[in-house]
Formats: C-alpha cells, structure tokens, sequence
C-alpha cells in the first residue's frame, strides 16, 4: 500500500503544477478590464456593459454607432460595487453599450488583441432631468424614476399682432 501512495503523492504534486496553467486563460481570449465613472470620478456600481461583436467591414467604416444602435447586445455584464467589470472577449472588434439608471448611454468601439490589454475607463454624462431627484451623502443627485427624452412637443404657428397708434394727448 505503501507504494501506492506515493504515486498519490506524486500525482498530486504534478497536479498542483499542471491545473493552475491548464485553468489560466486561454490564449485566444482576451481581458478588458473596464472602469464605469461619472464626470465627478465617483465611480458607477450595477453599470450595465452590453456586449456587440463587430464584423470587419463594420469596424473598418464609420457607420459602427450605427451599427451599434441597431445591432443586438449577444453577451452583458454589470460593474461590481466598485464600478469595475472584468470582460474575457475572443479576439475581434467589438462595440460596448455602457448605460446606468440617471445617465446617458455610451458607446465605446474597442479592438480585443493580445497586444493590447490596457484597461478601459468610461465617464457616463448625466441624463438631464427634472423629476425628484435623491441626493446622496457625497452631494449626488441621482433621479428616482426612469427618464424618456423621447417626447414631442408641439409647437403652435406664430400668429400676426396689429398694433394700432396711439394717440398722444397736447397739455
């Protein structure tokens, strides 16, 4: 029995050396490592990341917003309390929908290679709004209900005054 197991033991001591490199990430992925902020640099928790691979006559040209409007989100992540996301991509162009409640969406066109893995930092605009609006404790207004600025408000024509000359009495 004796013999037995010290081929257990050798066995897992490989295994401490070889399971780590097999889990370690995989050569054709690539990490984004993203930073979601507001202009004050307080950073965005629970920041929605939409994901939009790019094929290459897209990424190539200007129409990528476009694209980009229009295109389906296949993959999302969230940042974390600290407004970080950690993103594994394969390698490719790809287009980032960045959106948290009270701010303006941001698009961010990004190209995951292997010679490039510098993080990403995002700074969301605030929405404009002029609902209720709960101020944190590090002075923050942050609306407390969703915002449509997708309203149309019609304008009446303008319509002609006649103004008629008054009379100036002599003293």
């Amino acid at each position: 029995m004796l013999p037995f197991m010290a081929a257990a033991a050798r066995l897992a001591a490989a295994l401490l050396f070889v399971v780590p490199s097999a889990l370690a990430q995989d050569p054709s992925t690539i990490q984004v490592a993203i930073t979601v902020a507001d202009q004050t640099g307080a950073v965005i928790p629970d920041a929605h990341i939409g994901i939009i691979p790019m094929p290459a006559s897209v990424a190539s040209s200007n129409s990528w917003l476009d694209y980009a409007h229009h295109a389906a989100e296949p993959a999302s992540s969230h940042t974390d309390p600290h407004g970080e996301a950690l993103l594994i991509l394969a390698e490719g162009n790809y287009v980032l929908s960045i959106s948290a409640r009270g701010f303006m969406r941001d698009y961010e066109k990004i190209e995951a290679r292997p010679d490039s893995p510098q993080p990403l930092h995002v700074i969301l605009k605030v929405e404009w709004y002029s609902g209720p609006i709960l101020v944190n404790d590090a002075g923050l207004g942050i609306p407390t209900a969703p915002v449509s600025l997708n309203t149309f408000i019609p304008l009446e024509p303008l319509q002609p005054i006649t103004l008629k000359p008054r009379r100036v009495r002599a003293r």
